[in-house]
């Protein structure tokens, strides 16, 4: 072989595996390297031979003058080993055909699954290359917009932003929008347009039922009155909301007179009215508080007393330094919006006072969840205020030098280490609002 011998690769396809009519050794096929001479053509099958019995012969010869008599009975061996270890050389498929059909026919298999693991290899590492393009085109992408993102930030402030800025993702308005606390409540008021609905109302069914839902589906059938119902849930305080199709199917019920001689009632759902606080006046009676408000604010009480009456309505008060009462009053919404116009303060005799909305849920004191009160609860169990186990109330809580924990937030898996009647308390403004979207504060 000529010193210019270089290396190159073989392409050896699928239709070539047919040509391959003789049998092959795994062993040798790993030891063969093909090569291609550019000077001088390739050996033929005799000289290859000869040189090979020229490797045997010089090995046998140096082991006989570095080595002991012994030696001698080892010539065997490395006469069969030496052209084990010899390379095959070749330059083209018709040299890969004679090689195959001089080796040994008894694994002819051996070198076609070797070459379809070359194949298989080969389309593995194809798709593999068309995946990594596929990730750097989407990569480029994702590049693109946060290049946009930083522009626009970048126009906004004169100040450039941090990577945290622009990786970071658009904040969700109703995660924002989330109150933490009694004032955060109170800036959406603006917001809410409660509006009752015309295609549902209440059911009060007479005393003495415990189960209203079952009670009625004995004593009434809608299917023969022709009324279509979308549904049927029992309350809190054993009363029944039935929502239908429309308000048509709502009058049926009103006017059923096999419901009437039941004792059922067909309350309509209404949005409740506003409530407001009117904090430290010195007026401990519901008619003396009207009637002062009335003489004294006529920017909002207007001419009319027996109007005024109708529409402020005193509903219970509290004092903290026995002097002076906070009292929590339902108004109507033209009422409260002259309040509001009137700067949310009420004049008596020498002083004024302050005035907000008050917002309030109404909280069992037995199972202590909101949304019904201890009167209609239908838990068995009563749930202590203080550190929310069952089987006793607040007074005999043998727990009562531990921190608190809120049996309401505790129910709903929220963060429950503060005290029951905390404002802050994520179960209590949740009823908040939930309260707050049913009350009607105009438009």
């Amino acid at each position: 072989m000529n010193s210019k011998t270089s290396e190159t690769n073989v392409n050896i396809t699928k239709p070539m595996l047919k040509d391959l009519n003789a049998d092959s050794d795994s062993e040798s096929l790993t030891n063969m390297s093909v090569r291609s001479g550019r000077d001088s053509p390739p050996p033929s099958g005799r000289e290859q031979r000869a040189k090979k019995r020229q490797l045997s012969v010089g090995s046998d010869r140096g082991s006989q003058k570095s080595s002991s008599p012994s030696a001698d009975n080892s010539k065997s061996k490395l006469r069969v080993s030496a052209p084990k270890q010899a390379k095959v050389v070749c330059s083209s498929l018709e040299d890969i055909h004679d090689i195959c059909n001089r080796l040994s026919n008894n694994k002819k298999s051996a070198i076609i699954e070797f070459v379809a693991s070359l194949l298989q290899n080969n389309e593995q590492m194809a798709s593999e290359i068309a995946t990594y393009k596929e990730n750097l085109a989407k990569q480029a992408e994702v590049n693109e917009r946060l290049a946009k993102r930083l522009d626009a930030l970048e126009a906004k402030g004169s100040s450039k932003p941090t990577i945290a800025q622009v990786v970071a993702k658009p904040a969700n308005s109703a995660k924002t929008n989330k109150p933490s606390n009694v004032k955060d409540l109170a800036k959406l008021i603006p917001t809410i347009r409660a509006k009752p609905p015309s295609n549902a109302a209440r059911i009060v069914p007479p005393d003495g039922i415990n189960n209203p839902e079952k009670a009625i589906l004995r004593v009434y059938n809608p299917a023969q009155y022709n009324i279509k119902v979308r549904s049927l849930r029992a309350t809190n305080n054993n009363e029944l909301i039935v929502r239908t199709n429309g308000p048509e199917d709502i009058k049926k019920l009103a006017q059923s007179k096999t419901l009437s001689k039941n004792g059922y009632k067909i309350v309509p759902i209404v949005p409740k009215m506003p409530k407001i606080i009117i904090f430290g006046i010195n007026i401990k009676s519901k008619d003396e508080l009207t009637d002062q408000i009335y003489e004294q604010n006529e920017d909002f009480a207007g001419e009319d007393p027996e109007t005024f009456k109708s529409q402020f309505k005193p509903i219970y008060s509290w004092s903290r330094n026995n002097r002076t009462q906070n009292w929590v009053v339902e108004v109507s919404p033209q009422l409260r919006k002259a309040m509001v116009a009137n700067g949310f303060r009420v004049y008596n005799q020498w002083q004024s006072h302050r005035v907000a909305d008050y917002i309030d849920a109404t909280r069992c004191f037995k199972c202590q969840k909101y949304g019904h009160v201890a009167k209609h609860c239908q838990q068995a169990t009563e749930i202590c205020g203080h550190c929310a186990q069952s089987g006793h109330a607040f007074k005999t809580c043998p727990n009562l030098a531990n921190p608190p924990q809120c049996p309401a937030c505790k129910a709903n898996k929220l963060p429950a280490a503060h005290k029951v009647v905390d404002r802050t308390c994520p179960s209590f403004l949740k009823a908040a609002r939930v309260q707050l979207s049913r009350t009607n504060y105009g438009d």
